[in-house]
């Protein structure tokens, strides 16, 4: 049977009611003694450690047995984490974990360079706050009795006697901080893609990657915290990383946690995307070798639902790490992907780097990316990677999405000089195309509709995707949005289509009409603010 290997796990103990009581025991509603919850595994991993360890610190009056040891041990276990998420072979534990914070320094391997200090108090300044409970035991051990405590939480969260869907136990244990929307540390002006930001101020800080620069690795070795060369990685930096996985829908995603992000709580709309029921001739848009483009790619979020039912994607991202990413885990799931991420491959006609498997650098000599990989990474990692005989059905540009328009009109003019029969340069309609950035994708909503509509299309080109059927497509436009903005911002991106659809019928284009259909509220994203997914249709 096929299962989602994401294992999420949530101990309960301190926060369900307690039971009745009838002379001090608890007992259940029939009137017999109920029996106490177990204690998890990771509390009592936490509960022996403290009892063997607490005693032997100096400064520290715990003798065994003693009442306060005791106190300490329970206030301790009270504080431990009680939810964690496994992504094979790592243990993920949420952010606040063991008292560290987003304001404490990351560390490596251990945590016992990670407390913070406190700078030196003056005699007219006020006392510094006394440090969290648990970061007052995690300055006070030894690196080797940290170590211990993380290696004892993974073994006893491992799965028994399996070793895992990977054969393999969990090894690598860290605390999530988040994915800060602004690098904590500014000053460089570009990317590392070496594209400029639009402007010079404030957005020069903005965590465009979407880079985990929070993640607090606890135990296990994480891979560089730098490229080699100190710019945009190499196939060297890719191997020396360290990869997980997890399942969600039935389909594998892999990604490097110290480089790109995995956002858990997309699963409720990479479902809707692989069960999508569309308007009148959708399912024939989608066999008559339909195309979907998402615009912010990632490490393949909504392109392998797309991918799953039969689409060929053509997808915009600009971390690298991303880009690897989405490759290692579109070859898990046994689909071929061309990242085209070197600059000689960039600087290629879009139609002959879409519909041709070699690169730039193969066709001067050079080692290409199959080639390149095939000496460097496992069998696992390679599956999948592109024919040089056949296009391949996932496409990835790593660069600024702005490039998406000229890059699709490019391949409809191409498709339109070289007329069928030659399926090389067969390009069939677009019937998705995905927004996915929050706090919001807005700037690219215009290009999402040009891939659809193709207005920068010269008309021989338009002609090649103009039946005499109409043709739907639809725009997936994320944004975060108030509740009470709801109604307001439809109503908004509702103007914004009809108006371009206007634009198309004013140009001598065939009838063009534009609804949003559907507002599908996907997660909160603060209190009061959800992610949501505007479901525009155009109907051609």
């Amino acid at each position: 049977m096929d299962v989602d290997m994401e294992q999420t796990f949530d101990d309960n103990t301190t926060s369900t009611p307690p039971p009745r009581t009838r002379h001090g025991r608890a007992h259940a509603k029939d009137g017999r003694p109920k029996k106490p919850k177990a204690e998890s595994k990771l509390a009592a991993v936490v509960r022996r450690w403290l009892a063997n360890v607490l005693p032997t610190l100096p400064g520290m009056p715990l003798s065994a047995g003693s009442s306060l040891l005791e106190w300490s041990v329970e206030t301790l276990v009270a504080q431990a984490p009680k939810r964690w998420v496994v992504y094979e072979p790592m243990v993920l534990l949420p952010t606040g974990s063991f008292s560290f914070s987003t304001g404490v320094p990351s560390s490596g391997k251990s945590a016992t360079s990670t407390t913070k200090q406190s700078p030196p108090t003056s005699p007219t300044s006020p006392p510094s706050p006394a440090p969290p409970l648990w970061q007052t035991v995690l300055a006070a051990v030894s690196r080797e009795q940290q170590d211990q405590l993380w290696r004892n939480v993974l073994l006893a969260l491992s799965p028994k006697g399996s070793g895992g869907a990977n054969n393999a136990q969990l090894t690598h244990l860290a605390v999530n901080e988040g994915i800060p929307l602004y690098n904590v540390e500014g000053g460089d002006d570009e990317n590392e893609n070496g594209n400029k930001n639009d402007n010079d101020n404030e957005k020069d800080d903005e965590n465009v990657l979407r880079s985990p620069t929070g993640l607090r690795p606890l135990y296990g070795d994480f891979g560089p915290a730098t490229t080699a060369a100190g710019g945009p990685p190499t196939d060297a930096d890719f191997q020396r990383a360290f990869w997980v996985s997890t399942k969600q829908n039935g389909l594998y995603q892999t990604w490097a946690p110290r480089w790109s992000m995995f956002s858990r709580g997309n699963i409720k709309e990479k479902a809707r995307l692989l069960a999508w029921v569309g308007g009148p001739g959708q399912e024939r848009n989608m066999n008559a070798n339909g195309w979907a483009v998402d615009l912010y790619a990632g490490i393949g979020y909504f392109v392998f639902s797309y991918a799953q039912r039969g689409l060929r994607v053509l997808g915009w991202e600009l971390n690298p790490w991303s880009a690897e990413a989405l490759r290692r885990g579109a070859a898990r799931n046994g689909w071929s992907v061309r990242v085209v991420r070197r600059d000689a491959d960039l600087a290629r006609p879009t139609a002959d780097t879409v519909f041709c498997g070699t690169s730039a650098n193969e066709e001067a000599g050079g080692v290409g990316d199959s080639e390149d990989r095939e000496d460097t990474e496992d069998t696992e990692d390679t599956e999948g990677e592109y024919d040089d005989d056949e296009p391949a059905p996932i496409v990835i540009f790593v660069e600024d999405n702005q490039h998406a328009a000229r890059r699709l009109a490019e391949l409809q003019a191409a498709a339109a000089s070289h007329p069928p029969p030659l399926p090389s340069l067969s390009l069939g309609p677009v019937v998705h195309v995905n927004c996915g950035l929050l706090p919001t994708s807005r700037p690219t909503w215009r290009i999402a509709w040009d891939a659809v509509v193709g207005a920068e299309l010269p008309r021989r080109a338009r002609n090649v995707i103009e039946t005499d059927e109409a043709r739907t497509a639809w725009l997936h436009l994320h944004d975060n949005v108030g509740v009470e903005e709801l109604a307001s911002r439809q109503a908004e991106i509702q103007a914004l289509v009809v108006a371009w659809a206007g634009e198309v019928a004013g140009d001598g284009h065939r009838t063009c009409m534009a609804v949003v259909e559907h507002v599908e509220q996907v997660k909160t994203f603060a209190p009061g603010v959800w992610h949501c997914v505007f479901d525009v249709r155009i109907t051609l």
